[in-house]
């Protein structure tokens, strides 16, 4: 299974876009929550491909990509918890 993201910039991998009706994409919420929302039903260890314009990546290595990534399923998990938590 081939997810395919193209993002007009890194910063919509974890920010939601402003609506453009006259933008190419139709990618109207975060680029991982637009995963997420995909993954979900599916089975764990997806492949998953994000498109940046050459011009935008801005010298982000993508270590570093990946880092924040990390960082921000880490923050995801703990907000679910906490909300489950409030739950029970």
């Amino acid at each position: 299974m081939w997810i395919t993201i193209a993002l007009g910039d890194l910063s919509d991998l974890f920010i939601a876009p402003a609506v453009d009706p006259f933008a190419e994409t139709e990618l109207y919420e975060s680029g991982m929550d637009y995963l997420a929302s995909v993954l979900r039903p599916a089975a764990p260890k997806k492949l998953r491909v994000v498109l940046l314009p050459e011009e935008r990546v801005d010298g982000v290595s993508l270590g570093r990509a990946r880092d924040a990534v990390t960082r921000y399923c880490r923050l995801k998990v703990r907000q679910l918890s906490n909300e489950l938590a409030a739950l029970f």
